[in-house]
């Protein structure tokens, strides 16, 4: 995914499903992954790294994932 594109919680959750043979459905769980990722990408590389996952992964609502 570029900087343009958005990705709902629920297709994220697909994904995740694929490569991890998990069971995420796009709910909360998928929300704690998205937000331990910005805190990473925030800690490791900075403000602007996080805001992109914020701005690329969103819930159903589509508001960004903090």
């Amino acid at each position: 995914m570029d900087n343009e594109e958005i990705c709902t919680f629920e297709e994220l959750g697909k994904l995740l499903n694929l490569q991890l043979d998990a069971s995420y459905s796009g709910g909360r769980g998928v929300a704690k992954v998205v937000s331990e990722a910005y805190h990473y990408a925030y800690e490791k590389y900075g403000e602007d790294a996080a805001n992109i996952i914020a701005t690329v992964y969103r819930n159903s609502n589509g508001e960004k994932a903090y």
